[in-house]
C-alpha cells in the first residue's frame, strides 16, 4: 500500500502527523486542489494551500451584450418563450448569433459554419455549452427543434404543436401543427391509439433530470406535453406502517425532448386545467388497470386475439413477460408492460415481447404510446434493483431496416405439425422479428428466447454461426439484419412441419469475411450458381417447389470456392 503522498508543496507520510489533527488515520483524499484526512474515531480535516490572488490574463474581458437584431425581434415576437432547441442553416447576418444568444435561453445548433465562426463562440465561452456546428440535416433527430431558419425544407426536425420554421428574411413557412394519427393519453386507463407508434422503435432522446417515485401515478401526455406527479416518497412524517405518500405539485416536460419547462412556458389555463394535484390526501400504494386483478402478481398478458403468423390461424394473443408488478396495459396499437425491464408487444405486426433492456419501468404503468412517440419515464426512485440505467428516455419508429429483435412466445411442435403456410429461419440471429408483411422470422438455432418449435435439421448439425450488427452491413437485397448473420460450411437444411403445397422460396446470403464463397445452392434439380458479396446481402428466388404430404423443404448447398454461407430462408404457400 502507498504511505506517502504529495501535498502543499511537500511529502506527507501517510500516518500523520497531520497538523492540528491527533486521532489514528482512516484515509486520505486528494481532490481540487484540497487534501482530505478522515480519523479511525470520526473527525475530518481539509488541508490546502494558502490562495495566491487570481494573475490577471485569466479573466477574460466582459462581451457586451448585442443590440437586439432585427431578426431577433422577429423571432421573439413570433415564439414567445424563447426556450428549446433552434436549428440554423448557417449563422446568418452579421450579428444575428450572438443577438440571438443574449436575448435568449435557446439551444442552437448550426448547419456548417466557418472556423471564424467556431473560434468567435469558443473566445466567448458558447461553443459546446449554447451552441455547436453540425455537418448534416440526416444527422439530426426527428422533432428537436422549436426554430428552424433556413430557406431551404426542414425534414422531420421541426417540433410537433408548436413548431415554427422561418426564412432568414423573417418571412415565416411553416407552423406546424400535431402528428397526423398521434393521440394523447389522460391517465385514465381510457387509451386512443396512436397511429404513429408502431414497432420498430428507436432511441430520440434519454435524461436524467426527472425523476419519479417506482409507485407514482401514471404519466399523462395531452398535446406533446407530459404531466408527471412525483408521490413525496422521501417524507416520513405520515408513514405509520404501510400508509403510503402524499402527492407533489405536477412537473410538466417536452415529450421530443425530455426538457423540463418552467413555469411561464405553457399557458396558465392548460397548467390550471391539467396541473391540479390533491397534495393533502395520502394515495394508494398500487394504480392499476381495471383489467389487472392481482396487484403484485399479475398473470400473462393475453389482450385479444391474433393469427398466428405460421398458420394463419386465429389464437389468443399470448407472449412471455418475466417479473415485474406492472401487467400492462392495452393502449390500442401497443401493449406496454414490465418484464424485468421496460418492455412492449405491437399488435399491428405481432412483434412478440421487445425488451428495451437496461432502465426500469415503474410499478405503475409508465410507458406511453402517445404525441408520436413512446415515453418511458424515469420510475426508478425509491427502488434498490441493479438496473444500469436509471434515465429516462423516449423511442420514435424507425425504419423496418432497423435491427430489433422480440421474443414470439414458446409453441410445441405438434401444434405447429402440418400447419406452417410461412415462416422465415433467421441463421445466427440473436431474436425473433416479425416483418409488416407478414412473415415470422424466427432465430436459428433458438438460444436467445422462447420461440416457436419449428423443426430446422442442419447439415452439418453444428455448423459454424456468426452475427454482425446490421449495422455493419452495405446496402443490398433483403433486410439487412437478416444477412447481418448466418451459417458457414452447411451442406444441406430442411424446414418441417409445412402444409403441403406449392411454395415461393427466397434465400439469402451475404459474406462476413473478404474470402470468397462461391456456391450452387437451391432445392433438389433447381440448384443455381451464386456468389455471396462481402457485407452486402443478396437474395435468390425460386417461385414454386413443391411440399409434398411430408411436409419438408430440403435446400442443397455446394461448395465451388471456400466455405458455404447462408443467412435466411423464407417460406411462402401460394
Amino acid at each position: 500500500m502507498r504511505r506517502r503522498l504529495w501535498c502543499a508543496g511537500k511529502a506527507w507520510s501517510f500516518d500523520g502527523p497531520w497538523p492540528q489533527f491527533e486521532q489514528p488515520v482512516h484515509a486520505v483524499v486528494l481532490a481540487n486542489g484540497h487534501c482530505v484526512v478522515s480519523g479511525s474515531e470520526g473527525r475530518i480535516a481539509v488541508y490546502a494551500e494558502k490562495p495566491q490572488p487570481s494573475p490577471k490574463h485569466w479573466s477574460l474581458p466582459p462581451v457586451p451584450t448585442p443590440a437586439k437584431q432585427p431578426l431577433v425581434e422577429t423571432v421573439c415576437k413570433a415564439m414567445g418563450p424563447m426556450r428549446g432547441w433552434v436549428l440554423l442553416d448557417g449563422a446568418g447576418p452579421e450579428g444575428f448569433l450572438p443577438s440571438l444568444l443574449a436575448h435568449s435561453a435557446f439551444q442552437v445548433l448550426v448547419l456548417g459554419g466557418s472556423p471564424q465562426l467556431r473560434a468567435m463562440l469558443e473566445e466567448r465561452r458558447l461553443y459546446g455549452e449554447r451552441v455547436a456546428l453540425v455537418e448534416k440535416l440526416a444527422d439530426l433527430p426527428p422533432y428537436f427543434a422549436s426554430l428552424v431558419i433556413s430557406d431551404r425544407e426542414a425534414g422531420q426536425v421541426l417540433r410537433p404543436q408548436v413548431g415554427l420554421h422561418l426564412q432568414w428574411n423573417g418571412q415565416p413557412k411553416l407552423r406546424r401543427g400535431p402528428l397526423a394519427g398521434a393521440a394523447s393519453y389522460h391517465g385514465d386507463w381510457k387509451a386512443q391509439e396512436d397511429l404513429k407508434v408502431r414497432a420498430p422503435l428507436g432511441l430520440l432522446w434519454f435524461d436524467d433530470a426527472l425523476g419519479n417515485f417506482k409507485r407514482a401515478p401514471q404519466p399523462r401526455v395531452i398535446d406533446s406535453w407530459m404531466i408527471t406527479t412525483d408521490k413525496d416518497w422521501l417524507d416520513a412524517s405520515n408513514r405509520k406502517g404501510k400508509v403510503d405518500y402524499r402527492l407533489r405539485p405536477a412537473v410538466f416536460s417536452d415529450v421530443y425532448t425530455g426538457r423540463v419547462l418552467d413555469a411561464y412556458e405553457l399557458p396558465q389555463s392548460f397548467r390550471e386545467q391539467h396541473g391540479k394535484v390533491d397534495e393533502v390526501s395520502i394515495q394508494p400504494a398500487q394504480y392499476r388497470p381495471p383489467s389487472q386483478t392481482h396487484d403484485w402478481s399479475p398473470g400473462q398478458p393475453q389482450p385479444g386475439q391474433r393469427t398466428n403468423l405460421l398458420t394463419g390461424e386465429s389464437e389468443p394473443r399470448r407472449f412471455p413477460k418475466s417479473y415485474g408488478c406492472d401487467g400492462g396495459f392495452d393502449y390500442g396499437g401497443l401493449y406496454t408492460f414490465r418484464s424485468a425491464v421496460a418492455s412492449f408487444y405491437d399488435k399491428s405486426v405481432e412483434s412478440g415481447t421487445v425488451s428495451i433492456s437496461g432502465p426500469r419501468s415503474g410499478c405503475t404503468n409508465s410507458m406511453i404510446p402517445a404525441a408520436g412517440v413512446l415515453s418511458v419515464p424515469y420510475f426508478y426512485e425509491g427502488c434498490t434493483c441493479s438496473y444500469p440505467l436509471p434515465v429516462a428516455l423516449a423511442l420514435v419508429s424507425m425504419p423496418e431496416e432497423f435491427e430489433q429483435w422480440a421474443m414470439w412466445g414458446e409453441q410445441p411442435v405438434e401444434q405447429l405439425q402440418g400447419k406452417i403456410e410461412r415462416v422465415g429461419i433467421n441463421l445466427g440471429a440473436p431474436g425473433d422479428r416479425s416483418t409488416r408483411d407478414g412473415l415470422l422470422w424466427l432465430e436459428h438455432p433458438a438460444t436467445a428466447a422462447p420461440s416457436p418449435r419449428v423443426e430446422v435439421r442442419t447439415k452439418p448439425a453444428e455448423p459454424t454461426y456468426f452475427y454482425r450488427h446490421s449495422l455493419w452491413m452495405q446496402p443490398g437485397e433483403g433486410w439487412p439484419w437478416v444477412a447481418a448473420s448466418g451459417a458457414l460450411g452447411l451442406q444441406s437444411i430442411e424446414v418441417s412441419g409445412l402444409r403441403p403445397g406449392r411454395y415461393r422460396l427466397k434465400l439469402h446470403v451475404a459474406s462476413p469475411d473478404e474470402q470468397a464463397h462461391e456456391m450452387r445452392i437451391g432445392p433438389a434439380g433447381q440448384m443455381r450458381e451464386v456468389k455471396a458479396l462481402h457485407r452486402r446481402s443478396g437474395v435468390q428466388a425460386w417461385e414454386a417447389v413443391e411440399v409434398g404430404a411430408d411436409g419438408l423443404m430440403r435446400v442443397e448447398l455446394e461448395s465451388l470456392r471456400g466455405p458455404t454461407v447462408l443467412c435466411g430462408l423464407e417460406l411462402w404457400r401460394s
